[in-house]
């Protein structure tokens, strides 16, 4: 989805695609010789790293767009990786509100990913509270 370049003063360069597991990117950074890690390295204006993200598809490259100045490495790979995780049922209109560039921030596409799983516990918390009101009592797997 996101491809991410990043290249330290001193020549050192590293490219990964996103979203990726944090731990092992930054250890991959060490190893190039990038010491910095991802939740200290910002996308824009980095003093010490220089960052590039670009993407081959079109939801990756209107999904660069809500990344900001104060954003990190780190952002970035946890945009990815709720966007790359998201359940089925939402992921048509997830993916046109990228394109159609619904977000502004990296917070709503996050925030969208996750909602149907937050609608779905609160379903459950719901379903309990009037098995609970209605028995008295709250039905485990042991009063079956």
């Amino acid at each position: 989805m996101i491809k991410v370049k990043i290249a330290n003063k001193n020549g050192a360069e590293l490219e990964r695609e996103l979203p990726t597991d944090i731990h092992q990117l930054y250890h991959d950074m060490r190893d190039a010789g990038i010491s910095k890690p991802p939740k200290n390295i910002l996308l824009h204006d980095d003093k010490d790293v220089e960052v590039t993200l670009f993407s081959d598809s079109k939801i990756g490259n209107r999904l660069l767009r809500v990344f900001g100045k104060n954003d990190t490495l780190a952002d970035a790979n946890t945009v990815a990786f709720a966007v790359s995780t998201a359940r089925e049922e939402i992921l048509t209109d997830l993916e046109q509100n990228i394109v159609h560039n619904q977000y502004l921030t990296k917070e709503k596409p996050c925030a969208s990913a996750t909602a149907s799983e937050t609608v779905k516990i609160r379903q459950k918390q719901r379903k309990r509270y009037r098995q609970t009101t209605i028995t008295g009592r709250n039905k485990t797997n042991e009063d079956e």
